[in-house]
């Protein structure tokens, strides 16, 4: 029996009379003994080093009755369908085994998630959490232990009691759910924060998990108190975190703990996007520092695209501004790491390019160069 099939034939039938009935206990049947079920889970809830997440729940409301329901489907192409028409491809999908059906919809009724809908329109099915139950005779006893200073204490939460979903494992590949711009990265490259390793590597289940703040690392050793011996924290700049994320192989991406009240993560594709200002502002560091001198500095930027604002005035062809030394005053190309910066400070509003810096170097003989004038990065280098 065809489960999208029959789905499409039961909306055909009068509802609950023996036939529909007939129809909906067979589909719940069939539900039960797929050899897996497709989840939307919670972007708030997701484990990014183990990938699993816990069930996205929401709310419906049927014939002046509000419903608590969780999102099911049949196959991944329905999951993938509903992801891209209502998230834009951004939500995860979890996987249920066979082996957590019982565990899945036991703990359903324990949270009060009454209702389940499998796929969407036509091709889905709405039932009743406690007739999924009822018709597979699912065992809805879920064992937990009292913790000993909770025992005879009347009315127990289940906060208390740590129960909740078992972690369901992501189906797919991880994406980001936060912008790297929004993290504000590049502004802290030299702040140190605590950072997770196992066997000294700082890459742990593919992934690179950096800590800002305490508070954080306590709240992750809370929720894998069972593992949490495996791992040593350490501590590291965010700049090398980064660059460790985007260059180690094998690599998924950078979990960032401490800015939300859930993890973030940050996928290869994201990265991508500061990995030249990255090698830029660990360059300017070390240049601040006095570990590398002006030659230095050029030599490990000469690949690196900036961007500025055009000025055919200046024999250059771009921006620069007078500055003086104790020799007296020189001219200083403005650079600029992101167009968004360049652009801030456009006075003159001059057309914003990019260029390679050795391209720069070849029509600025005689001029100095100052990146990212106007912030707290601006590093200036004197004419040769």
């Amino acid at each position: 029996m065809d489960f999208v099939s029959e789905c499409n034939k039961i909306s055909e039938l009068e509802f609950k009379s023996q036939e529909w009935i007939d129809a909906y206990t067979a589909l719940v049947k069939q539900i039960y003994n797929m050899e897996k079920l497709y989840v939307v889970i919670s972007p708030k809830s997701i484990d990014y080093d183990y990938e699993t997440g816990l069930p996205y729940v929401t709310k419906l409301r049927v014939n002046d009755e509000e419903h608590v329901m969780c999102l099911l489907f049949s196959d991944r192409i329905h999951a993938d369908l509903w992801n891209s028409k209502h998230s834009n491809g951004r939500n995860f999908i979890g996987e249920i085994p066979k082996s957590m059906f019982n565990d899945f919809f036991a703990k359903c009724t324990l949270f009060k998630i009454d209702m389940c809908t499998i796929n969407e329109g036509k091709d889905g099915l709405m039932f009743g959490n406690a007739d999924m139950i009822t018709i597979n005779n699912i065992p809805t006893k879920v064992q937990v232990n009292v913790p000993k200073e909770l025992r005879g204490k009347e009315k127990l939460t289940l906060k208390e009691l740590n129960v909740e979903f078992n972690q369901i494992p992501i189906s797919g590949t991880l994406s980001s759910n936060e912008a790297i711009e929004k993290l504000q990265l590049l502004e802290h490259v030299d702040i140190k924060v605590g950072a997770l390793t196992q066997n000294d590597s700082f890459v742990v289940n593919n992934k690179v998990h950096l800590f800002l703040g305490g508070n954080a690392v306590s709240k992750w050793i809370a929720s894998h108190t069972a593992v949490a011996g495996e791992y040593v924290l350490k501590e590291a700049t965010v700049g090398e975190l980064v660059m460790l994320a985007i260059k180690s192989e094998g690599s998924k991406g950078l979990v960032v703990d401490g800015l939300a009240p859930f993890s973030l993560f940050v996928d290869q594709n994201e990265l991508a996007k500061v990995k030249s200002p990255l090698i830029s502002h660990t360059v300017f560091s070390k240049f601040g520092k006095g570990e590398i001198d002006a030659k230095e500095l050029k030599d490990n930027l000469m690949d690196v695209e900036f961007y500025l604002c055009k000025d055919d005035s200046e024999r250059c062809g771009y921006d620069a501004m007078i500055r003086e030394n104790t020799e007296g005053s020189f001219k200083a190309i403005q650079l600029y790491m992101s167009p968004e910066s360049a652009d801030k400070f456009n006075m003159a509003e001059h057309e914003v390019v990019s260029a390679k810096l050795s391209d720069v170097l070849e029509v600025g003989a005689g001029y100095g160069l100052i990146f990212e004038p106007y912030s707290h990065s601006w590093v200036e280098v004197m004419p040769e």
